[in-house]
């Protein structure tokens, strides 16, 4: 039996309760986990040492394997993407506070959102809704022309977004989250990445591919940002950076190539 752990929720199974042991006996009878950190092994209990632990990162979206990018050294205008589904813990409402602030000090990026808004544990997707629309709407009243949502974005629509874009502000702090796929396919794109030093995305952005800040921190956030848009050098070059690393290490072709391994070794 191979098992594949994608998010963190294993670690709100095995707390010690019935259910979590019975849970106990069914992963006993797993032969090999899959997982996308090199972390996320951790989470599973030392009792369960018989189970043969692989790590396999995610890969970006096949649709980016094609792309091209040339970069200008000269460019006049800087463009942030976030890009994910509009939950509170995902950090589209940081996101927005950072917006803000960086608009009224720099007027040349504009600001670009992408994805649909969705309930979590902190916010239903009403409210997400209502204040997202809300916020949106006095944003692009103060700054016409430089705040603009996309909603939701699939294969060349989502593919010429990250393009365009040169920042990825992915500032989330959803729970579970545990790899943030986003980060790779911005990447891939030629993006430098500002995430959250939140569970394993250290494994995933380390300060050769971007920024890592405090989770749910805005000021924090915006000194990142800031130091990009100072250095435009420094983000040049990690944006070229970004696409190779991407190429190496997160391609659909390697993934494939790990994900046959595993099963040719258990066959």
């Amino acid at each position: 039996m191979i098992n594949h752990l994608h998010g963190n929720e294993v670690m709100e199974l095995f707390t010690g309760d019935i259910i979590s042991k019975i849970i106990h006996c069914s992963y006993q009878q797993i032969d090999t986990t899959i997982f996308v950190a090199e972390r996320q092994k951790q989470l599973l209990p030392a009792s369960l040492n018989n189970m043969k632990r692989i790590v396999v990162p995610n890969c970006y979206d096949p649709i980016l394997n094609d792309l091209n990018r040339e970069f200008l050294t000269d460019k006049k205008e800087v463009k942030i993407l976030f890009i994910s589904f509009l939950m509170k813990s995902k950090g589209i409402f940081v996101a927005l506070d950072v917006f803000e602030l960086i608009a009224q000090e720099y007027d040349n990026v504009t600001f670009h959102i992408a994805g649909k808004p969705l309930s979590d544990y902190l916010m239903s997707e009403s409210e997400v809704r209502a204040l997202f629309e809300d916020r949106l709407s006095k944003l692009d009243e103060k700054y016409p022309n430089r705040f603009v949502y996309h909603g939701v974005v699939e294969g060349n629509n989502k593919k010429d977004l990250y393009l365009n874009n040169d920042i990825l502000l992915f500032p989330t702090f959803f729970k579970t989250e545990s790899f943030g796929i986003v980060n790779v396919e911005a990447m891939r794109a030629g993006n430098v990445i500002i995430t959250t030093n939140h569970n394993f995305l250290s494994d995933i952005v380390s300060k050769n591919e971007g920024l890592l800040v405090k989770p749910n921190d805005v000021e924090d956030t915006v000194r990142a940002v800031r130091y990009f848009l100072d250095n435009p050098k420094i983000m040049l070059d990690i944006q070229r950076h970004n696409i190779q690393h991407a190429k190496e290490n997160y391609s659909p072709e390697r993934f494939n190539q790990e994900i046959e391994k595993v099963f040719s070794q258990c066959l």
